[in-house]
């Protein structure tokens, strides 16, 4: 990963943690409904792709701490990130994709803009109804075209 998108993916991270509201640990959900419910947004850009994508998940990550001194407040709990690896059948317009994504998804998610121009086609997208943030990015290297979807959600309890 450069530089450039692990300092995008600390931005979404922040910006996930804020309209996640981690602050209010009373309601919070419970790690194993969030981790499903990012899988799903994940998913769904997943199904917007030519059917012979190839989906390779990355390993699973532990629970994040929501009050690691280098997230933007110190919260309670934890959040989950999913991370996949998108192989495109040739000649699929990566970046128009990414750049049509949140039209195309349309009500119901809402761009987070972005505090850090890159210099690939990037969009960081909220799913308002669970307050999770896909982050989708043209990770294309040589003639291999490639996308990225990480997704991350709000805090959540990790105990019962």
């Amino acid at each position: 990963m450069t530089r450039g998108r692990v300092v995008s993916a600390f931005v979404a991270v922040g910006t996930s943690m804020i309209l996640g509201g981690c602050g209010m640990a009373r309601d919070l959900p419970t790690y194993d409904a969030v981790s499903s419910d990012t899988r799903a947004a994940m998913q769904t850009v997943v199904d917007l792709l030519p059917e012979a994508s190839v989906v390779t998940p990355r390993p699973e990550q532990e629970p994040y701490p929501c009050d690691d001194p280098v997230g933007v407040d110190n919260k309670r709990g934890a959040f989950y990130t999913g991370n996949w690896d998108i192989t495109i059948p040739a000649g699929f317009d990566i970046e128009s994709f990414v750049l049509a994504l949140p039209d195309t998804l349309g009500e119901g998610w809402d761009v987070v803009p972005s505090q850090i121009p890159v210099g690939y086609a990037t969009v960081d997208i909220l799913e308002e109804a669970t307050s999770i943030v896909v982050t989708v990015s043209d990770a294309s290297e040589g003639s291999t075209a490639s996308l990225n979807i990480m997704g991350m959600s709000p805090c959540a309890t990790t105990s019962s």
